[in-house]
């Protein structure tokens, strides 16, 4: 293994983030359906962020929570959990939930809690990770609804060395930068040494295979 993965694994392990995500859950019921957000926040849990936008193209607005137990104040590796609410006249109906999506509190390194947010764009779910110290690092992933279930269509993974920046590709030493569209089997790759050094620049087309459900995907996948 190279030294620039030994660095960012290093780091990133001894914060958490290499603790596979099905070794804890989220312990607290989320009800099937209620009128409002409150309703599906558990007693002792709060949220993250919450994102609005119609996801199943009926004309709705659905709703997205990120949720947290106030415990991970005091246990920063506790589990956080998605939840797709489909708006329907009476208030939301659940669609779907995962605990092993979010990333846990202590997962970020040294920049802290790695959760960067949730968006609703253009009938798609955004999931947005960062963490990390000097060797930072990115997780993107996207999901859309379609044939009754959540899927992932995108994931961008990237990582670099923040303390050193190559003027002439105008990106940070180190970058490893790849991001796959699971739809159409678009594949882009970079790849800058430590020493400013392209060693991968290039798109490309993957294999397409079926789509991984959100209920069954895994931040550590």
């Amino acid at each position: 293994m190279c030294k620039r993965f030994y660095l960012l694994l290093l780091s990133v392990c001894s914060f958490g983030f290499c603790k596979a995500q099905d070794d804890v859950h989220f312990d607290h019921k989320i009800p099937g359906t209620g009128r409002s957000l409150s309703d599906f926040i558990p007693k002792g849990c709060d949220t993250l962020a919450t994102a609005t936008g119609d996801l199943n193209k009926d004309g709705k607005n659905d709703l997205v929570l990120a949720i947290y137990d106030t415990a991970e104040n005091t246990n920063m590796d506790a589990a956080r959990m998605l939840v797709i609410l489909f708006k329907t006249d009476e208030g939301y109906t659940l669609k779907v939930k995962s605990d092993q999506l979010l990333l846990c509190k202590g997962c970020g390194g040294v920049f802290g809690d790695p959760f960067n947010g949730i968006e609703i764009s253009k009938n798609v779910l955004t999931v947005s990770h960062y963490g990390g110290s000097a060797w930072r690092w990115s997780y993107i992933r996207k999901f859309r609804y379609q044939k009754d279930e959540f899927c992932l269509i995108g994931k961008t993974d990237y990582s670099y060395w923040d303390v050193k920046h190559c003027d002439k590709y105008d990106e940070f030493a180190g970058t490893e930068f790849e991001e796959t569209n699971f739809v159409t089997g678009d594949h882009v790759v970079k790849k800058i040494s430590e020493n400013c050094k392209m060693l991968a620049n290039k798109k490309n087309k993957v294999k397409i295979k079926p789509l991984v459900k959100l209920v069954n995907y895994k931040m550590d996948n």
